[in-house]
């Protein structure tokens, strides 16, 4: 035990003695370490004088108080619902083997997720996107001074993706609803969320673009590139006067992934303020309609309409007993103003309808034949229905008739009369080889045919009976189409068909007046 301790003594002494020689020899070689202090002289005025700054400085002083004013408007939102899951399969099976064998059962787990708000009456009323609210069971708002209440939805729009909830707080701050139709490209603009659950995000940015196109009925969009991510949707966009102008909503994210990538998109305030009026007042979203089929124009059938350009939309159909037909609107009318502004496309022209407001003259522009003519209608609610009515699903090219066996296809089955005949069979009909139109066939229109393609009953005019493959008018049409008129020459017979198609100029594009199932359109058929 001595030994042993003597053995520790002589281990200490020796360490020691190492620790001591260490020192001193760093302390030689670096005698630098034993300063205790390093002098320092701080600059004595900033890099560059404040009064040649100073707009730049009364600018930051501007955001930071704009900063303050909004931030309180803008709400944290938290949803939850309940995820239904089946059990493990496995374990199933082990229950059973073992005698402990139960019902399938579901398990359900929680989902969660963040998005934004924006507080726009005294009331507790929020905007916000139907996105973030649909289908949860539980919605949390937060307030700016970290008070928390449970939110009930009083309506939503979901083409347009805005939906209105409501809050039982007191003094809250709402913001101002700006006028998005005086908001111009270039114009500064700041974005207030909750992207990724950091609450009170403001960025800058600018408007990058106006008339985007959102999902389909949801209107018009602004393209902004101030930051929006995740947990930005339904947020404020504000202009410089901290007026609400916008509802962030998306973002175009990279084909790889990932959030912002300095696009993002946002709801005009003048179609949020639009459905949230409706919604208070009338406890659902109310659309106006004219009750038309819209297309395009093209500069082919824009030729043909007599048309000096492809601009304004065409009306293919006008729906029995709608506005557009008790204001006279007629097909083949080319609407090219719309309550005084132009009209340049037929998502813009609907989006217009929508926000035109019921039992409104509307002053509408068309050019018909040729010669501008101004009509008088009066928009009216949309049919619940109407839509639906428009183009029903059982009507569509392809679905069997009634009594035909199913997987079975009205458009196919008539005889081919571009296939060589076989000997004894009789000769097929004859097909135009020439012209626009080639490889055409068509045949009468008669009861039986009409009911097999699911036309209405009383429409006149020729049937495609077969096209000839890798033909221009393959492209656009399909055995079963009606065709009612060849450009505007109206087709009741073969003969009227023959007759208009041989009168038809060499090496020009060609439109026809068709219906498919229940839909009456206009196609263009290219010159060969």
């Amino acid at each position: 035990m001595r030994r042993f301790a003597q053995f520790i003594l002589f281990v200490f002494l020796l360490s020691s003695a190492v620790a001591a020689l260490y020192v001193w020899k760093t302390r030689r070689e670096a005698p630098g370490l034993q300063r205790r202090s390093e002098q320092f002289t701080a600059a004595d005025a900033p890099a560059i004088n404040l009064a040649d700054v100073n707009v730049l400085a009364a600018l930051s002083q501007q955001q930071t108080k704009l900063a303050a004013a909004v931030i309180p408007s803008v709400v944290s939102i938290s949803t939850q619902r309940a995820a239904r899951q089946m059990r493990d399969p496995f374990q199933e099976l082990l229950e059973n083997m073992f005698g402990r064998g139960r019902a399938p059962q579901q398990q359900s787990r929680i989902e969660r997720s963040l998005g934004s708000g924006v507080i726009v009456s005294k009331e507790g009323h929020i905007l916000t996107n139907n996105h973030v609210i649909a289908e949860m069971d539980a919605i949390e708002v937060q307030l700016h001074d970290g008070r928390k209440f449970a939110a009930r939805v009083i309506g939503a729009a979901p083409d347009n993706d805005l939906a209105v909830l409501k809050i039982d707080a007191a003094e809250v701050r709402p913001l101002a609803l700006g006028n998005s139709d005086e908001v111009l490209v270039g114009e500064n603009v700041f974005a207030v969320g909750n992207p990724f659950g950091l609450e009170e995000t403001l960025t800058r940015g600018i408007i990058s673009a106006k008339g985007r196109r959102g999902q389909e009925g949801q209107g018009e969009l602004f393209q902004t590139d101030a930051a929006i991510n995740p947990g930005n949707s339904g947020g404020a966009l504000i202009n410089v006067r901290g007026e609400l102008i916008g509802i962030n909503t998306a973002i175009l994210a990279s084909r790889e992934g990932g959030g912002w990538q300095g696009i993002g998109f946002a709801i005009p305030s003048s179609t949020a303020k639009r459905i949230l009026e409706s919604i208070l007042k009338n406890g659902r979203v109310i659309r106006g309609y004219l009750g038309v089929t819209l297309e395009e124009i093209t500069p082919a059938s824009a030729q043909d309409l007599g048309l000096k350009d492809a601009r304004g939309v065409l009306v293919a159909a006008v729906a029995t007993g709608s506005p557009a037909e008790a204001g006279g609107m007629k097909p083949r009318d080319v609407i090219t103003k719309f309550n005084g502004k132009d009209v340049r496309a037929v998502p813009e022209l609907r989006e217009r309808v929508a926000e035109a407001g019921v039992d409104n003259a509307i002053p509408i522009e068309v050019v018909r034949a040729g010669k501008p003519e101004m009509l008088n209608v009066t928009v009216k609610e949309m049919p619940a229905d109407f839509l639906a009515r428009s183009n029903p699903n059982p009507n569509a090219p392809g679905a069997p008739s009634p009594g035909q066996p199913p997987g079975t296809n009205p458009r196919r089955g008539l005889p081919n009369p571009f296939a060589r005949p076989q000997p004894g069979q009789p000769a097929p009909p004859a097909v135009a080889d020439s012209g626009t139109l080639a490889g055409i066939v068509v045949i009468e229109a008669t009861p039986q045919l009409l009911s097999r393609f699911r036309l209405p009953a009383n429409v006149r005019g020729v049937v495609v009976h077969r096209l000839a493959e890798n033909s221009p008018a393959a492209e656009v049409l399909e055995e079963g189409d009606l065709i009612e008129e060849i450009g505007d020459t109206p087709i009741t017979s073969v003969r009227d068909w023959d007759q208009a198609r041989s009168s038809l100029p060499a090496g020009r594009d060609v439109l026809l007046s068709i219906i498919r199932g229940r839909v009456r359109s206009f196609v263009v058929v290219k010159a060969p």
